[in-house]
């Protein structure tokens, strides 16, 4: 697998690909339905898939206090999604420039320009682009303005698939 820290890393000539976006801090098993997902699809249309993690988390520049404890390194996430398949990872430095980026501008350059998209996935709680003004709702379009299929895969209920009788709460919200 290969490993690109920040857009400029990656190469030309790498090809179409299938990404999936998001912290992956644990590759759980809601991330592994992002991962698995993304690389069958890949596999399915014969082009590479692109695992896109951002360092440090996005929480610590607008929020702080409120970052949650990293659960992994970037190299244990490499890991982990080499494990799945995954072609290369996209390490990005999550910094005021990268959250400036307009959300249409993210699709267009990011994953049409540079990272070649044919199909995203991404979790049903997925914000991007300046503000967070970008959603899992807003991405369709903006992907279909540039030819980029997006899949918006539901949070996995990790309690209630673990205790049956438990009463239904989001475990995977930082997806």
């Amino acid at each position: 697998m290969e490993i690109w820290h920040g857009l400029d890393s990656v190469p030309a000539d790498f090809g179409d690909a299938v990404v999936t976006i998001g912290v992956f801090d644990g590759v759980h098993k809601g991330h592994k339905t992002l991962v698995r997902s993304a690389v069958a699809d890949a596999r399915a249309r014969g082009v590479k898939s692109i695992m896109m993690t951002f360092d440090p988390n996005p929480v610590a520049l607008f929020a702080p206090d409120k970052v949650p404890a990293g659960l992994s390194t970037v190299a244990r996430r490499a890991e982990l999604a080499a494990a799945e398949g995954i072609d290369a990872m996209l390490v990005i430095a999550f910094d005021k420039a990268f959250a400036s980026i307009e959300p249409e501008d993210f699709v267009r350059v990011v994953l049409g320009a540079k990272l070649r998209a044919k199909v995203v996935y991404v979790g049903e709680n997925f914000t991007y682009g300046k503000m967070a003004k970008g959603t899992a709702e807003t991405m369709p379009a903006h992907g279909e303005k540039f030819g980029i299929d997006v899949t918006i895969v539901p949070l996995l209920d990790v309690e209630a698939a673990a205790l049956p009788s438990a009463s239904p709460r989001p475990a995977c919200a930082g997806c």
